[in-house]
């Protein structure tokens, strides 16, 4: 374990500790790019969230932020940033929101985001390590706190967790 997070043995976990560090229960509606790893899903599906699909701006691949607003106005309990290309997101219409976002730095790690968006950080933030990604150990991922807000619950969930979920290794 780490400070603000672990460094775990596989991605679903991850995910995993990522909704359940926010409290998401059954029936909450999470905002998600269909372009998302499918892991996300099935995740979902394990804990009866249920998958709001957002468009994509077909120049970067993000979430549309801007055409989203109704949807954020119809109930949305999480959202999840993730970037199929690399290209980071607009943080500047994120930042504002009082809406948990959980974000997937595996494809944006080395992106620079702007100056605007320095200080902006999402709740949750998960990062993948397999032998595809920019940073890879061979496998496993890591899930880290954006904010002490969530410090709490994730190192909950981690204490509960077997000595097996973690990363033992690094090749």
């Amino acid at each position: 374990q780490l400070e603000t997070g672990a460094l775990l043995r596989d991605y679903s976990t991850a995910i995993s500790i990522a909704f359940n560090a926010l409290e998401l229960g059954s029936g909450s509606r999470v905002l998600i790019s269909a372009l998302s790893p499918s892991s996300y899903i099935k995740e979902m599906e394990k804990l009866s969230l249920i998958p709001v699909y957002a468009d994509v701006d077909p120049s970067t691949g993000c979430i549309d932020l801007l055409m989203i607003q109704e949807l954020i106005n119809s109930g949305i309990d999480a959202i999840i940033l993730y970037s199929p290309t690399g290209i980071s997101h607009d943080y500047t219409l994120i930042s504002d929101l009082d809406i948990p976002v959980i974000e997937d730095i595996t494809t944006t790690i080395a992106c620079h985001p702007g100056e605007d968006a320095l200080d902006w950080k999402a709740d949750i933030v998960i990062l993948r390590m397999e032998l595809m990604d920019i940073i890879t150990s061979g496998e496993g991922s890591a899930v880290f706190a954006g904010n002490k807000k969530n410090l709490p619950g994730i190192r909950t969930i981690l204490a509960d967790l077997p000595p097996t979920a973690f990363l033992l290794n690094m090749h």
